[in-house]
């Protein structure tokens, strides 16, 4: 936030500096209980003895631990029952978005990638099929309708992250706040394990304390599927060694052959029509004034067009450095608006376009609340663009007051 400060004095010592967190805790009288999952025979492409040897593990699994998240066959678009398995294989990502040969920049790239899937629309099955099915579709698919839920973007990101060579595992479990969710898991060189949230574009390792995983259920590569069995579910208390069968029980004998991969080889992208994204950058742009303009009815409103240029300026720099974000308070044009101004305001930063959202976000700052008769707004909105109609979006609302 810009024009405000963090008083470090008064954290305790010892204490380390973490974004803020509100842990909530929300009950419900009478408590409800969850529907049970649907239960149907679909048609499937699979050994029906795979089929029956899958049932007869996932049966004993769930009666073992019952609130985990573990399956081992997803229903596709065509109504066909096939393993998970099936939609893990190294798939390449955009061209522009891969590194040079050097582990730095390997895992910067996946952190470009996760940001990348991450701004694909999250819609739940529920709405992008009107059913009650859990249906996985494909990469390629997914790129197409541009709309999944957590499955397709982990599928997405893990194939991304073979791609480059990594290891990596799709992980099934339950989170905070999607509940059954699915993530990606990654090892780096010295067996360190991290996970990924591919639908907020946040990593986290094993032991982080503020990871959202709080359950790990399964775990899925291109060969296997392997169960929790240990005692505990979550990620900082368990141990990721597959090879360990007195940890993880594993779906499929290690000598089987693995299973053909329904992915495509090879995914096409297109260019984002720069015309439109600049078309869309001043419809926000409009859109955000206009809604400011309503929420101060009876108040003038100004617009400092100055420091507009300057904020425009900082935000391509937010979009580059998104892992660690400048302080743009060191931006020498905007600290000397700051030396004759106090100015305070927000970036606020859009996976999506959703011109509802966008005004209700800049509404919610209370940015417009102020009535100081000097009071001039600033605002700038910079939208990027990457391969396939896929933007990332920014919007610097701010007030001076001289």
């Amino acid at each position: 936030m810009l024009g405000y400060d963090l008083h470090t004095h008064t954290l305790p010592a010892g204490a380390t500096l973490n974004s803020p967190h509100i842990q909530v805790f929300i009950t419900l009288e009478p408590p409800l209980s969850t529907l049970p999952p649907l239960v149907d025979h679909f048609d499937s492409i699979e050994d029906p003895h795979l089929l029956k040897h899958a049932h007869t593990w996932l049966k004993s699994q769930q009666e073992a631990y019952p609130t985990r998240n573990v399956s081992t066959t997803a229903l596709d678009m065509y109504g066909n029952r096939i393993f998970l398995t099936r939609y893990i294989t190294p798939q390449n990502p955009p061209q522009q978005l891969l590194p040079a040969n050097t582990a730095e920049n390997v895992f910067h790239s996946m952190e470009l990638l996760t940001r990348y899937v991450s701004h694909i629309p999250f819609i739940p099955d529920t709405i992008t099929f009107l059913g009650s099915c859990d249906i996985w579709t494909s990469s390629e698919q997914f790129l197409r309708m541009l709309a999944g839920d957590e499955e397709e973007h982990a599928i997405l990101l893990c194939n991304y992250f073979l791609h480059l060579g990594q290891r990596a595992w799709l992980v099934l479990g339950h989170a905070l706040p999607e509940g059954p969710t699915a993530y990606v898991l990654t090892e780096d060189a010295g067996g360190g394990h991290r996970l990924w949230n591919p639908c907020t574009g946040k990593h986290y390792g094993q032991y982080d304390p503020y990871s959202p995983l709080w359950s790990v259920g399964c775990v899925v590569s291109d060969q296997n599927i392997w169960a929790n069995i240990q005692p505990y579910e979550d990620a900082s208390r368990i141990s990721f060694d597959l090879n360990n069968s007195a940890h993880w029980r594993q779906l499929f004998s290690p000598d089987m052959e693995p299973l053909q991969t329904i992915q495509l080889g090879t995914l096409q992208y297109t260019e984002t029509n720069a015309q439109e994204t600049l078309a869309l950058r001043e419809r926000i742009d409009r859109n955000v004034r206009d809604h400011m303009i309503s929420l101060r009815s009876g108040l003038v409103t100004r617009w400092n067009r100055h420091c507009a240029r300057i904020l425009q300026s900082i935000l391509p720099g937010l979009e580059e450095q998104f892992s660690s974000p400048p302080n743009v308070e060191q931006h020498a044009e905007l600290r000397e608006i700051m030396d004759s101004h106090k100015m305070f305001g927000y970036p606020l930063h859009f996976g999506s376009y959703d011109a509802t959202r966008i005004a209700h976000t800049v509404e919610k700052t209370g940015i417009h609340l102020c009535e100081d008769e000097s009071v001039e707004y600033s605002l700038a909105v910079y939208v990027h663009a990457y391969p396939n109609d896929i933007i990332s979006i920014w919007v610097f609302i701010a007030a001076l007051i001289t």
